[in-house]
């Protein structure tokens, strides 16, 4: 996606960065009311004091209940618009620093930070759980990129930062079809990446 296209959608309004999401499976296209006794069909609704500008509303007379776009979706706990988390979804995806996308986007570069590392885990996940036939990778001709990585999860504590867990991950990636996986290992030596 170029980056005109990403503010195209974005400056067409809430909807329509809404539906957009909702045709990639990332915000929900429908929702059922929670109430034990309603479960009626909730509708999408305009909402102007919502950062998101629409909400689900249960359409039963009796109930009237009322859900965030956003529930169940990678979305859910976060403050900023989604027009924002879309450009910095963007930010990261063509390798932007972080300093850069904090600047460009005046958001905090905290919340940056978290946004990307939400990101670079959701996408690891992603590759962890891929089947091992679709791990198979190369061929003659093709170029595949091998690398690895030390990836820290920090616990934030008064007075600082503290790192609480190391662990290594191993990663290709294929140019030609676009694929690649990543595992985590518990060393980066020859002996423990051959057999991986």
């Amino acid at each position: 996606m170029k980056m005109s296209e990403l503010y195209r959608i974005i400056f067409e309004g809430n909807l329509a960065v809404i539906q957009w999401l909702q045709a990639r499976g990332l915000l929900k296209t429908s929702m059922r009311c929670s109430e034990r006794r309603c479960r009626a069909i909730m509708q999408l609704r305009i909402r102007t004091d919502s950062i998101d500008g629409y909400h689900w509303k249960c359409q039963s007379a009796r109930c009237k209940k009322t859900k965030s776009i956003r529930v169940g979706s990678f979305f859910c706990n976060s403050n900023l618009s989604l027009g924002d988390v879309l450009q910095i979804i963007y930010c990261w995806s063509v390798g932007m620093s972080m300093s850069t996308t904090s600047t460009i986007l005046d958001i905090s570069q905290p919340t940056i930070a978290d946004w990307y590392n939400l990101l670079r885990e959701e996408c690891s996940s992603k590759l962890l759980r891929l089947p091992q036939a679709e791990k198979m990778l190369g061929g003659a001709g093709q170029v595949v990129e091998i690398d690895d990585s030390l990836m820290i999860k920090r616990k934030y504590e008064r007075g600082g930062v503290r790192q609480q867990h190391r662990e290594w991950v191993f990663g290709m990636y294929d140019r030609t079809t676009k694929r690649g996986w990543i595992k985590f290992v518990p060393r980066r030596d020859e002996e423990t990446l051959a057999h991986n």
